[in-house]
């Protein structure tokens, strides 16, 4: 999303278990997609919003996406 002059926003949703309740294969590769931001050169101020979920208590630490 993007906000001129204000706002370069990534949502990522880190789901680590699929519809069938196994893990989903290559599940956070998608938050590497982030990094591009790091090489955005534009005014804005730039954020990664991650919404994750997962079981309780967790069966897979989501810490990294902190």
């Amino acid at each position: 999303m993007l906000i001129p002059r204000e706002w370069a926003i990534e949502f990522k949703i880190a789901r680590p278990y699929g519809d069938n309740g196994k893990e989903a294969e290559n599940w956070s590769v998608n938050l590497g997609d982030s990094y591009k931001l790091v090489g955005l050169r534009t005014p804005e101020r730039r954020s990664v919003a991650v919404i994750g979920y997962e079981h309780a208590p967790a069966k897979i630490d989501l810490t990294p996406t902190h």
